[in-house]
């Protein structure tokens, strides 16, 4: 993508008061595209000014009509947490395949020569029969309502889409009134900062997620901040329970409840916001249980606690002993009550869990500290008594970074995440 600054070429700069449109300097933008920072754009299709500049899509979203829609196409590889063309110049055929200098990507192939009627133009084989941004020759834009037709711009009107449900005009542009901090519920509805907008009610403090910078994350899904703020995946691995892992390794032990849904790879067995189906989201006052949302979390030891889900009050050191009750910083939480040191023995005692660069660690099972602080095991490996392992040791069984006995655990009873009713025992793999 070019810049004010790159224009055409590494280094080539315009002048003040220019754009550069398609690689080439100039004072205005072809009509029906917008100057966006010095860059021309076409409003209704660029996902990095959807409907208006600096109005950014997800990471697999798509522009449609100035709206960002969800999902990736049929013809795209999930890389990380983005969907990458297999006829992408940086993915070719595969996540993190880059051509070389000179080649294209065509058919997911990396080639140094473009089929007859194409021509190579910045790592892509193009058509000038049919290019909207060179048609007929390079750097012939289309105006807005036209496609490229033979090399030829002709009219063509765009079929009209519906917005969902959920969406309201608001000064002048589209808002999601079930996610939209700005128009929470309502336009114009403001939540306060580090707030969530969540089924058009705002949830002060990032509810039960964590604050990077001036947002609201999920680091225990986002790939970007994963585990902790800053904590970005390598390409071919996802962000699952906090860790990234490669995705293969980690899903398929959990016998399917494990899908891709979007951004992230959700449990939609216990997932609250993709129960049982992604993107099926609970109300707020119910969580998910096995697939279904419900007031009960099933199961044993874990307690509703709203927007965070099933949680173990005894263990979680956002809702210690009851729902949002968070620890202070270096204090681990221990039978439901927060204790200083991460929990650590005053008479000089061991403990498993240690302050690893200011977050309370287990090193008996942590993959990123596992036993010690900083000792990371292998991407798709288990932490196991301290030891980084591949599989779990018999008669346990592996679920997600968790080793249960499917026959015997209420919470994995003949299944990962397979939840007994309240008050039931599992025997031999059977809730009863």
């Amino acid at each position: 993508m070019w810049t004010l600054t790159n224009c055409g070429g590494c280094y080539v700069a315009c002048n003040a008061g220019e754009v550069c449109n398609n690689g080439v300097c100039g004072t205005t933008c072809p009509n029906g595209e917008t100057n966006c920072g010095g860059i021309c754009t076409a409003l209704p299709s660029d996902p990095g000014n959807c409907g208006s500049c600096g109005a950014h899509c997800g990471a697999t979203q798509s522009c449609v009509n100035g709206i960002c829609v969800d999902g990736c196409t049929t013809a795209d590889q999930v890389c990380t947490d983005r969907c990458a063309s297999q006829d992408s110049y940086n993915h070719c055929g595969a996540c993190g395949t880059v051509c070389g200098a000179s080649q294209a990507c065509l058919s997911a192939t990396c080639t140094a020569t473009c089929p007859p009627g194409y021509a190579m133009i910045f790592g892509d084989c193009i058509s000038y029969a049919s290019s909207s941004a060179n048609c007929g020759s390079l750097g012939t834009s289309c105006a807005s309502g036209q496609l490229c037709l033979d090399g030829v711009c002709a009219p063509f009107t765009p079929p009209a889409l519906t917005p969902p449900a959920s969406y309201a005009a608001c000064l002048g542009a589209l808002a999601d009134l079930e996610t939209d901090p700005k128009n929470c519920g309502a336009c114009g509805n403001d939540c306060p900062p580090l707030s969530l907008c969540v089924q058009g009610s705002c949830i002060p403090n990032c509810g039960d997620l964590t604050q990077c910078g001036s947002g609201c994350t999920d680091t225990r899904a986002d790939a970007y901040n994963c585990g902790a703020c800053g904590m970005v995946c390598p390409l071919g691995q996802a962000c699952i329970e906090g860790a990234c892992a490669l995705i293969s390794s980690f899903v398929a032990p959990f016998n399917g409840a494990y899908q891709a849904c979007g951004t992230t790879y959700a449990d939609i067995m216990s997932d609250r916001n993709n129960c049982g189906a992604c993107a099926n989201e609970c109300p707020l006052d119910q969580v998910c249980a096995n697939g279904t949302c419900g007031t009960s979390c099933l199961g044993s030891g874990l307690t509703a606690c709203g927007i965070a889900g099933c949680v173990n009050i005894q263990t979680s050191a956002t809702n210690c002993g009851g729902c949002g009750q968070s620890c202070p910083a270096g204090s681990a939480c221990v039978a439901g009550a927060c204790v200083g040191n991460c929990g650590a023995p005053t008479d000089g005692g061991t403990s498993s869990v240690q302050s690893c660069s200011g977050v309370c660690a287990n090193t008996n099972n942590d993959p990123l500290n596992c036993g010690g602080c900083g000792q990371e095991c292998p991407a798709g490996d288990l932490c196991v008594a301290g030891a980084c392992a591949v599989t779990c040791a018999a008669p346990t069984t592996r679920c997600g970074n968790g080793c249960p006995n499917t026959s015997t655990d209420p919470n994995n009873c003949g299944g990962c995440d397979v939840r007994c009713q309240s008050g039931q025992t599992c025997t031999g793999g059977v809730c009863g």
